[in-house]
């Protein structure tokens, strides 16, 4: 961990700073940071990450990509609007918020990949 401040820990992945909220919970060390690919969506000028969709799948009422970025392959589920997103080895941005992040220290207690 970088730092700690009573809403969230900064973690170092890949380079880049994220603040993720401990809710309270001790967070030092090694950690994995997740979240949920329901909460990450394609963006254009407010990406925080950008990367090439590996996978696309639809699965009727939305669609399922994996997409290779410098923090790793990010999941984004989102929901099937009638146009389909960009095709495989497309360039896109990825965008989220710093609320929708989770930590969990590397040895399975709850508390970010990365250090906190």
């Amino acid at each position: 961990m970088l730092r700690r401040n009573p809403r969230c820990a900064e973690v170092a992945v890949a380079g880049r700073t994220l603040h993720v909220p401990h809710e309270g919970r001790e967070v030092d060390g090694a950690v994995h940071v997740y979240i949920r690919p329901e909460k990450v969506h394609l963006a254009n000028g407010d990406a925080r990450v950008r990367g090439r969709i590996a996978t696309r799948v639809f699965v009727g009422n939305q669609w399922l990509l994996e997409v290779e970025t410098e923090l790793g392959k990010l999941r984004v589920a989102q929901p099937n609007l009638g146009a389909p997103p960009p095709a495989e080895g497309h360039e896109v941005g990825l965008a989220w918020t710093d609320d929708d992040l989770r930590v969990l220290m590397q040895d399975g207690r709850e508390g970010a990949h990365g250090h906190a």
